[in-house]
């Protein structure tokens, strides 16, 4: 539901992030706000957000420091740029940083909504996903429920699934799931994302000693089945 959404405002000039976040807040939406770049980190561990407007020009870390942070912390909250950084240059080095919009100051904060509202809205589809076994998951509220109980999920956990979604029916071994979900990190053993997937399945599968979902492929590592999803 929209009123659920958490949104991180990350904007040092007051005159801009107190009308967004008025804005936003009577759109039904949750708002946390940061005023500099380290501000927006702390937020950023402390929770999940469904979208980050941010801001490139902030005190103390920039908003390129703060989506260098989001890449590496494989954090894939869908972020806009609001940013007086007006040349081509600016604009495409912001996108391949990450950030999926970028709305060039002065701004309509009408339209600012719009563009969040519709990103929200196709956030929703593509983060909402429901078993065959009556169990559902929201990824981006870190969220799986079974028989009508809620499992908090951690963000490993939700790295990990993100993979096996993105590639279903196909043989992933234990070092892919490395690469994806710890990133630069310290690799973990391969016996560490055996018990993530244990934890997966308890959380997924009716019977986890007989999974349906996660699979395994003897002396490869797992594949991840389509058909345990519905349409």
């Amino acid at each position: 539901m929209i009123n659920s959404r958490k949104i991180l405002i990350v904007e040092d000039e007051e005159s801009i992030r107190y009308p967004v976040t008025s804005l936003l807040n009577r759109e039904g939406y949750l708002v946390t706000e940061a005023c500099d770049g380290k501000e927006a980190i702390s937020c950023l561990k402390a929770k999940a957000f469904d979208l980050i407007i941010l801001d490139l020009m902030l005190p103390h870390l920039s908003g390129e420091e703060v989506l260098r942070y989001l890449s590496q912390s494989n954090i894939d909250s869908p972020t806009i740029i609001i940013s007086a950084k007006i040349t081509p240059e600016d604009r495409i080095a912001g996108l391949r940083l990450g950030a999926i919009d970028y709305v060039i100051k002065p701004f309509l904060f009408e339209e600012l909504l719009l563009k969040v509202n519709r990103l929200i809205q196709r956030e929703t589809v593509t983060n909402i996903f429901t078993f065959r076994n009556d169990v559902w998951v929201d990824l981006r509220q870190y969220l799986a429920s079974n028989n009508n109980a809620e499992t908090k999920l951690t963000q490993k956990e939700v790295a990990i699934l993100k993979y096996f979604l993105n590639h279903k029916d196909v043989v992933i071994s234990r070092d892919d799931i490395i690469a994806a979900a710890w990133n630069s990190e310290t690799s973990p053993t391969l016996r560490t994302v055996d018990n993530f997937i244990t934890k997966l399945r308890k959380i997924f599968e009716i019977d986890p000693k007989e999974p349906k979902i996660f699979l395994s492929v003897r002396g490869v590592g797992y594949m991840f089945s389509s058909e345990s999803l519905l349409e």
